[in-house]
């Protein structure tokens, strides 16, 4: 059964590519308030076009949704090279309100 998950994880790695982090799981970091961060894409696409790529980020507090964000990063065609799509750098809030735990979802999807 190892061998067949093993396979099967090979397989999809070789259709997606390699993930950084965990999907569909925990990955916990910490930012320093009032710091600069740029999020940064690194993705190959294999056969089909892929139109209309889109990610959004949702952030929550204590379970109160604080920040949504939405972007087309583009249409993009099939090539060996990876693409690399960097997005504008942002600051963290800061201040005493905003200390804390904060968690969200990122989510990136072609255009349906």
């Amino acid at each position: 059964r190892t061998q067949d998950d093993d396979s099967l994880r090979r397989w999809k790695e070789k259709l997606l590519g390699s993930i950084s982090g965990e999907l569909n799981g925990r990955l916990l970091f910490t930012l320093r308030e009032g710091s600069q961060y740029q999020l940064k894409f690194t993705f190959t696409v294999l056969h089909n076009i892929v139109s209309g790529l889109t990610y959004s980020n949702t952030v929550w507090k204590s379970g109160i949704q604080v920040d949504q964000n939405k972007r087309m990063l583009g249409t993009f065609a099939p090539q060996r090279e990876p693409y690399v799509h960097t997005l504008e750098e942002e600051t963290t809030p800061s201040g005493i309100l905003a200390r804390g735990t904060y968690s969200a979802k990122l989510k990136v999807s072609p255009d349906s």
